[in-house]
């Protein structure tokens, strides 16, 4: 009540959502002249006892039905959309109706229906919008492209206007926190969120993109058609001035073109991966560059 102390008496309409909907702060508005209209919860007391089982009424009527009851100077308005919804008023009348559209599948298809709509649905949805400033940031610019069947589109734009809006907010709060940092604090300090996307906009079309090489594939042991010398064992006995074993082998790896050792004996290959010493004594080498095996397919 000592929010609205300043529009006390003037004859505001005040929209709430159902978490502030109950019977006695309506009836102390109305009696300043503060009329509120408001959704009502299953569990408020504000919920007419003729409307406590509507589980039973939702399921034997249809879409665009709606039932009203008068409790003193109060209207209220149960209807049915997808779920029960019931609004409470002091100025509507509970036999308004005006109409509104709904997506409803049609076999293999959704189309748009006319659906009727009690008159007191329609003004709490036109001037709800936004009880919070959250819902109010999002209602005010949105990316929403209206699409038909593709549902993921509609989520993905709403998540995409949610981190906008999270880093509109945080740009503010920083602002009025660190105004030294900006250049011209006052430009930054009354930047609208519609400036703020604009410039959002600007600055990641400015960002270049960038041709990244692809990730190399995974090294993995292949089989050749005929042996071949390990080249792990030849170049370990190369550096340390050792005979060369003569080891041949059936495997090699199938990025670095080396026949390897890879057995429960002998793991060259795990070593000639992990171990860089042989790897480059090898690239130095020019002997033992030439053992690489060529045209595998």
């Amino acid at each position: 009540m000592s929010l609205c102390r300043s529009i006390q008496g003037q004859g505001y309409k005040l929209f709430v959502d159902s978490f502030y909907t109950t019977q006695h702060l309506a009836e102390d508005l109305l009696r300043d002249k503060i009329y509120i209209i408001g959704a009502v919860r299953s569990n408020s007391s504000a919920m007419p006892s003729v409307f406590k089982q509507s589980k039973d009424w939702e399921k034997v009527v249809g879409r665009g039905d709606f039932r009203w009851h008068r409790n003193g100077s109060f209207v209220y308005v149960q209807w049915k959309d997808c779920k029960c919804v019931t609004l409470i008023s002091p100025l509507h009348k509970g036999s308004d109706v005006t109409t509104c559209y709904r997506t409803i599948q049609s076999r293999k298809t959704w189309k748009k229906s006319i659906t009727k709509q009690p008159l007191i649905t329609s003004d709490y949805n036109a001037y709800m919008g936004g009880v919070d400033k959250s819902n109010q940031y999002l209602n005010k610019y949105t990316s929403y492209i209206r699409t038909q069947n593709h549902w993921w589109k509609v989520l993905f734009f709403h998540c995409l206007d949610i981190m906008i809006v999270n880093a509109y907010i945080l740009f503010t709060d920083f602002v009025s926190k660190s105004p030294e940092l900006f250049g011209d604090s006052e430009f930054s300090s009354s930047l609208g969120q519609l400036e703020f996307r604009e410039n959002l906009a600007i600055s990641l079309m400015k960002v270049k993109s960038f041709n990244c090489k692809p990730e190399p594939m995974l090294h993995l042991p292949l089989f050749l058609s005929k042996r071949a010398e390990c080249l792990y064992c030849n170049a370990e006995a190369h550096m340390n001035k050792k005979k060369l074993p003569s080891r041949k082998v059936m495997s090699y790896c199938s990025v670095c073109k080396v026949p390897l050792c890879c057995s429960v004996g002998r793991n060259c290959f795990y070593v000639w991966h992990s171990d860089t010493t042989v790897k480059e004594y090898v690239s130095t080498n020019e002997r033992l560059k030439k053992r690489k095996i060529e045209d595998i397919s």
